[in-house]
């Protein structure tokens, strides 16, 4: 989850596509790897690079329909980089049917729910699928879903929990500390909340609220809930 791996995994892709532009799997991962900034989680996406994700996905589940993890990341790909909720429910709504007990398709489905507005039932569904997830290295990815979840439920301490077991898997992702800069701050717990911004700041000195994207939270007050958080916290306006 830095910004060098992605970069890396993108290079390594393309000449996989070059040779072979109908590679399912190499069409789903390089769709992946485009999401890069919703995973920074504080600055704007590229535009060609949200319009370019999409089409790989969408091309990956054409090719092949019964690809579970491709449906799972174009649904989160149309939630994060289209914000499109509708898509995102329908799409990992056809996960969930294909493979129950998909853990990647659950935590897609979960973050369908929370950013749509449906917050506990995907919270819930959220801690379901993290579970088998945890040994996996997209943990701290999926974790992110979770732990927003969490602090729009206003489980200020579970979202500080996980985010030290993110933290202790990869250190200082941005989205993991933006979630517990906000939560450490409701949770008055001051210390913490000042550590996570000063790492925040040191890895992304240009780091401000005025240039922080607009995650896609439908539910009125949860964006503000969110903010308010990081406010208190001390990121820079």
């Amino acid at each position: 989850l830095r910004y060098e791996e992605w970069e890396e995994a993108r290079k390594i892709l393309e000449p996989v596509l070059e040779r072979d532009p109908d590679d399912a799997s190499a069409l789903s991962m390089a769709g992946m790897a485009r999401t890069l900034e919703p995973n920074c989680g504080w600055r704007p996406s590229d535009p060609e690079d949200r319009e370019e994700a999409i089409r790989l996905l969408r091309k990956a589940v054409r090719l092949k329909p019964t690809s579970e993890f491709a449906h799972a990341v174009l649904a989160l790909a149309l939630l994060e980089l289209a914000e499109d909720h509708t898509g995102a429910l329908y799409v990992s709504e056809q996960v969930i049917a294909m493979a129950p007990h998909y853990a990647q398709g659950q935590m897609a489905r979960a973050a369908a729910l929370i950013f749509s507005g449906s917050v506990e039932e995907g919270t819930e569904l959220a801690l379901k699928a993290i579970e088998p997830l945890k040994t996996l290295r997209l943990f701290s990815q999926n974790a992110a879903y979770l732990m927003t979840g969490l602090l729009l439920s206003r489980r200020h301490q579970e979202v500080l929990t996980w985010g030290q077991m993110v933290n202790q898997r990869v250190e200082n992702v941005p989205r993991n500390l933006l979630l517990m800069a906000s939560a450490a701050a409701h949770a008055n717990d001051d210390a913490v909340a000042r550590d996570c911004v000063a790492a925040l700041i040191a890895g992304h000195p240009d780091l401000s609220l005025e240039r922080m994207r607009v995650w896609p939270l439908k539910r009125e007050g949860d964006w503000d809930h969110f903010v308010t958080g990081l406010r208190t916290a001390g990121v820079p306006e």
